[in-house]
């Protein structure tokens, strides 16, 4: 029986990176597991292309581009976004937007998207940062409402670090919502802030999470009314 929603996936997500914090093997180490468990079978993922340059623009300088297409990041840029460049790196994180892309299309489908990879919440316009290379998360509102599939969106960003990407390119957009939970005394040094913040104290216990998380969602969910979250 077919499942009644999506898991979008793309092998091209592992990249070689070398011994790295940031292992891009959890990705495959995931589907298969929900493959083996039998979650959900293989009809029902779907395998994204890369992104086009068009809808990377929406969010991103075009001279950024230019420099991840060229393979002309200088050291800071490299510093910055703390992996190492490759043309792999940059394919992956074309289809990782358009995967992203597609999830949003499922949810507003389906009633639910699942992507296993995205979220890369410390992009910013003109450069990556923290591992993060495009702002996936962005550049799918934004092709939502250009599409005009939805007019207000919510990104409920339950990271351990703060969207500090997400917050900054959404900073002056009333039709986007960002609520970000996380450990305040944490990467990102500097946070610009969201529509909502909220900076958990180190070692808070999953009681204390969990009651902070419930004690403002619903009701910011119940005021934005965002058509997608």
């Amino acid at each position: 029986m077919p499942s009644p929603f999506h898991i979008i996936y793309s092998p091209e997500y592992r990249v070689d990176i070398g011994r790295h914090v940031f292992p891009t093997d959890k990705y495959q180490l995931i589907y298969d597991r929900i493959l083996k468990e039998g979650l959900i079978g293989k009809d029902d993922i779907i395998f994204p292309e890369p992104a086009a340059r068009e809808d990377l623009l929406l969010v991103h300088a075009g001279s950024y581009i230019d420099k991840l297409f060229t393979g002309t990041l200088d050291e800071r840029d490299i510093m910055l976004l703390e992996l190492p460049y490759s043309r792999d790196l940059v394919n992956s994180s074309r289809i990782c937007v358009n995967g992203t892309i597609e999830t949003y299309r499922c949810a507003l489908r389906e009633g639910m998207g699942i992507h296993l990879g995205g979220g890369f919440h410390h992009a910013f316009a003109d450069h990556g940062e923290g591992f993060c290379v495009f702002n996936d998360i962005a550049i799918g509102v934004i092709k939502m409402q250009q599409k005009k599939l939805i007019d207000r969106a919510m990104i409920v960003d339950c990271d351990l670090h703060q969207g500090n990407g997400t917050a900054d390119i959404f900073k002056s957009d009333d039709s986007v919502f960002t609520f970000s939970i996380h450990q305040q005394d944490n990467y990102p040094a500097i946070k610009p802030p969201g529509d909502m913040d909220i900076g958990l104290r180190d070692n808070a216990d999953d009681d204390t999470y969990l009651n902070v998380l419930s004690d403002h969602l619903p009701g910011i969910v119940k005021d934005f009314k965002p058509d997608l979250l």
